[in-house]
């Protein structure tokens, strides 16, 4: 549940971003990690990208250890958590 609210909370706080400026045409957000959280951010960005169509978030599933190592070594903007950072 605490992932669903941190979630839902990073996405609030992007959808208040304007487009982005020139020469920028789109976005990308990268999401990765746990497998069980997934289906519920692909369908926040599918709500999303409804009325932010130039902000593209990719969801990946490397699991919730996966989506820590790459979230640590600065690969990702978000990472899904079906449990606490070890």
């Amino acid at each position: 549940m605490l992932i669903v609210l941190l979630v839902s909370v990073a996405l609030v706080w992007i959808s208040g971003w304007t487009q982005p400026a020139a020469p920028w045409d789109s976005l990308t957000i990268l999401v990765d990690g746990s497998s069980t959280v997934a289906p519920i951010i692909q369908a926040a960005s599918a709500l999303f990208a409804v009325e932010h169509p130039n902000v593209r978030i990719s969801v990946g599933v490397s699991g919730t250890s996966g989506g820590f190592r790459r979230f640590l070594a600065a690969e990702l903007d978000i990472v899904c958590a079906s449990r606490p950072i070890r």
